[in-house]
């Protein structure tokens, strides 16, 4: 089963089958030190993988960090011009 996470209307990362990986921008590398790039599947962009015993608090801290530096959506940028 996969679950999509949102956060601040931008499509921030997922949950696949158990394991959650996050988008490596500088905040999610600076907040998960340890963590190391892997590949979830052939042809798929590197990802950071959040540990199994993250806490809510944690989980949130980095879903604001990811979020914040994501580029804008289309629709919200067409909203502003």
């Amino acid at each position: 089963m996969t679950y999509v996470n949102y956060c601040r209307g931008k499509v921030v990362d997922g949950l696949y089958d158990g394991w959650l990986p996050a988008k490596p921008v500088s905040g999610a590398k600076e907040f998960l030190p340890d963590a190391s790039l892997e590949l979830p599947y052939a042809g798929a962009k590197p990802v950071l993988f959040v540990p199994e015993d993250a806490g809510k608090d944690f989980l949130l801290e980095l879903l604001f960090r990811i979020s914040g530096e994501l580029p804008q959506r289309c629709a919200e940028k067409r909203a502003l011009l």
